[in-house]
């Protein structure tokens, strides 16, 4: 099922966020491993009218019909989950005709004491549950002066599989042919995307293939774009190696992800 194609995609890179949810995450690192995050979510101003009203359908008086998923209490509150060491520095509301969002900014000591799975929910906001750690980080400073960030990640194709069949079981999609499936995770995902990156002054040589300047990005997925090739999409599922996903990945557009065991960045100031 298409489903769990999706699903199983999602596990691979990073936990998926509610739908209609915009996520960018930029880790700005410093050589001594210290640095700052920076978290902007938005949500269409229709679909967060549509959620509140859901809300006050199940009998929630509307003022406290799901909390504010944009609160500045509440992204100052949620730093101390992101990590040890991890405090809040700023916080603004976006508040446009089109979008309503927060754009909050933390700063850390150590990147290697970071939670990764609490950074990929906007901040303050309980959008499902957090499946285990997708990545973890490593960080040394190089008798050369440069210092290098490794990013472990979890690439067990037959684990992520399990898991997202598992969940899928759970969804609406359960039951439906494939083109009442797809139709449906198209509306629920429509303008959906996810971005995660991290920014250094100076990258010396790291195998992620995606960088610009001293930015170089983990994960970027444009649901629209990706929703579009079911074929693709259904390759991925099929995959029972990580060359399988390589390949299966290249026919899917709206994806940026490095599908290896062990990424690297070695950089300077």
């Amino acid at each position: 099922m298409l489903s769990r194609s999706l699903a199983r995609l999602a596990l691979l890179v990073l936990p998926v966020l509610t739908a209609c949810f915009q996520s960018s995450t930029l880790v700005k690192l410093n050589p001594d491993g210290s640095g700052t995050i920076e978290q902007t979510t938005t949500i269409s101003a229709q679909a967060l009218s549509q959620l509140e009203s859901f809300g006050t359908m199940g009998g929630k008086d509307k003022k406290d019909a799901g909390s504010d998923p944009f609160s500045i209490d509440e992204a100052k509150t949620a730093a101390p989950k992101m990590g040890e060491g991890v405090t809040f520095v700023s916080g603004d509301r976006i508040d446009t005709p089109d979008h309503k969002g927060l754009r909050a900014v933390y700063a850390f000591t150590d990147i290697r004491k970071l939670s990764l799975r609490e950074m990929n929910a906007p901040a303050g906001a309980d959008v499902g549950g957090k499946p285990s750690q997708p990545m973890s980080l490593a960080f040394a400073q190089l008798p050369n002066g440069h210092a290098l960030l490794t990013i472990k990640n979890d690439t067990d194709l037959n684990k992520a599989g399990a898991t997202a069949k598992t969940e899928a079981a759970g969804t609406p999609f359960g039951g439906m042919d494939q083109k009442q499936a797809m139709e449906m995770m198209k509306a629920m995902f429509a303008g959906m995307k996810i971005d995660f990156a991290i920014q250094v002054g100076h990258v010396v040589k790291t195998n992620v293939p995606y960088v610009s300047g001293g930015t170089v990005t983990l994960l970027s997925m444009d649901f629209d774009q990706v929703l579009s090739n079911p074929a693709a999409l259904e390759q991925m599922e099929k995959a029972q190696s990580l060359d399988d996903a390589r390949v299966a990945l290249k026919g899917v557009k709206g994806i940026k992800v490095t599908l290896d065991p062990e990424l690297t960045i070695e950089f300077t100031k």
